[in-house]
């Protein structure tokens, strides 16, 4: 059962910033579903950009936007840390997420961003 928990737990430490993700705030259900969509959002991705304390994500237009709001819902549940911002022009223009937050939440992100491509899929148990 600890080790469980200790999976769907993620802590990541800067300086004296600690930043945990819990995933037990998820059900299993919800879990499972944030771990398609995780996959579905992350494969729509078509440009990682830059930004001061975090990262903006442009998503291509086969992004299904529900995906993307209970994505967000999801991630703000388990990382309250992180900050969102979102964008869906008209017309089926630009659609891009920028995620910041406190110190350290840049590396965080990278690591986490990273990890998911390098396993072509999934990451901190999704």
């Amino acid at each position: 059962m600890m080790m469980l928990l200790a999976s769907l737990l993620l802590a990541f430490t800067v300086g004296d910033t600690q930043l945990v993700c819990n995933l037990n705030v998820l059900t299993p259900a919800e879990r499972q579903e944030y771990g398609a969509r995780t996959e579905r959002l992350m494969s729509s991705v078509v440009k990682m950009e830059d930004v001061a304390h975090g990262y903006r994500l442009h998503f291509g237009p086969g992004l299904q936007v529900t995906d993307l709001l209970q994505w967000i819902d999801a991630e703000r549940r388990c990382c309250p840390f992180l900050d969102f911002e979102t964008r869906l022009e008209r017309e089926g223009g630009a659609r891009w997420l920028q995620m910041t937050g406190p110190a350290g939440v840049k590396a965080f992100l990278k690591e986490e961003i990273g990890a998911f491509r390098e396993q072509g899929g999934s990451s901190r148990g999704r």
